[in-house]
């Protein structure tokens, strides 16, 4: 299960968004077979009725323990020939919101916080 799915890291590994329009994205351009809004949905029930069960939870803000970027520094350059690759392909798909001029970057940080971006949010100045 991944928190902030349709953020720039979660939507890499998908689950759960918070707006409809997000969970649409996630279902039919990346291909995720079970994606839900949290902010409408108790996330229990929608558990519960998945049947699969939930092996780990992957969150880019909560640490219980996985995979720290930064002791992978030597695979990244690798990571991202790999990642080009399958984008490339098809095989991954991403989105970025960007927010023009740097005098918007407040509003663009605090979107972060509220769910105004899509994928990775980037200011251009």
């Amino acid at each position: 299960m991944v928190g902030t799915a349709a953020g720039a890291l979660g939507s890499v590994v998908g689950r759960y968004a918070g707006s409809d329009e997000k969970v649409k994205w996630m279902k039919e351009e990346l291909g995720f077979d079970l994606v839900f809004n949290y902010k409408k949905e108790d996330v229990k029930e929608v558990l519960k009725s998945y049947g699969k069960g939930v092996d780990c939870y992957f969150d880019n803000q909560l640490r219980v323990q996985g995979i720290m970027g930064w002791n992978h520094v030597q695979d990244w350059p690798k990571g991202i020939v790999q990642m080009r690759e399958w984008i490339e392909q098809g095989k991954m798909k991403y989105r970025e919101t960007i927010t023009e001029g740097f005098e918007n970057m407040c509003t663009a940080f605090v979107g972060l916080f509220t769910g105004a971006n899509t994928g990775k949010a980037i200011v251009k100045a």
